[in-house]
C-alpha cells in the first residue's frame, strides 16, 4: 500500500524555533492520505532532552480531536438506515442511502471489501435535489480500503454510483459524516 510520511513540523529534525504545521494542513493531508487509501505516517521529532515538545503535543490533541468531531457520528449507523444495492449493467452498480431527515453532509465515506480484492475504478455521489432530480457532487477514481470524499451539502437521500469496476463490486461500508 502507499504511504504518505510527514513531518510536525517544517523540518525532519527537531528545531525549537520552528513551529509545527498548522491543524489545517495536517488535517488536509489525513485526509488526502487516510482518505485517499493510503497510510498516513507522522513524524514527531524529539528534543535533544527525548521529550516531545509542548507545542507539538497540543497540535497532536487538536488534530486528534478534529479527526474524531469529523468521524464521529455515521448518519446511517445512527438513524438505522439500510444502503439500498441497485446492479444496473455490467459491473456498473448504485447505493442509495435515505435518510429520516436532511442532514448536512460534509463527508461520505466508502470502503471496499478489499480482503476480495480493490475493484472499484471511478465512481460518482449524487445528492436528491428540492426538484427530486439527482445532482452530481462529486466524481473519483479507486476506493479501495477507504476513501473520504469531502463535500459540503444539505440532503436527506445520495446515491454512489460505481461507473466501472473490474468485477462486482464487493463494499464494505458507506458511511455519511
Amino acid at each position: 500500500p502507499s504511504e504518505v510520511d510527514m513531518s510536525i513540523r517544517p523540518g525532519w529534525f527537531y528545531h525549537p524555533d520552528e513551529e509545527p504545521h498548522s491543524l489545517e494542513r495536517l488535517f488536509d493531508t489525513y485526509i488526502n492520505s487516510v482518505g485517499a487509501n493510503a497510510s498516513f505516517i507522522l513524524n514527531i521529532p524529539p528534543m535533544p532532552s527525548g521529550k516531545f515538545d509542548c507545542r507539538d503535543i497540543k497540535r497532536l490533541k487538536e488534530l486528534g480531536d478534529k479527526i474524531k468531531n469529523s468521524f464521529s457520528d455515521d448518519f446511517i449507523r445512527s438513524s438505522g438506515t439500510s444502503v439500498e444495492f441497485e446492479r444496473l449493467f455490467g459491473t456498473q452498480c448504485a447505493f442509495k442511502v435515505a435518510l429520516p431527515e436532511k442532514k448536512k453532509i460534509s463527508y461520505v465515506v466508502l470502503q471496499e471489501d478489499i480482503a476480495r480484492g480493490q475493484r472499484v475504478e471511478s465512481f460518482k455521489i449524487y445528492k436528491r435535489n428540492r426538484s427530486g432530480d439527482w445532482g452530481s457532487v462529486y466524481s473519483g477514481f479507486t476506493i479501495g480500503n477507504k476513501k473520504i470524499c469531502p463535500v459540503n451539502f444539505v440532503t436527506d437521500e445520495i446515491k454512489i454510483h460505481i461507473t466501472a469496476s473490474r468485477d462486482e463490486t464487493l463494499m464494505k461500508k458507506i458511511s455519511l459524516y
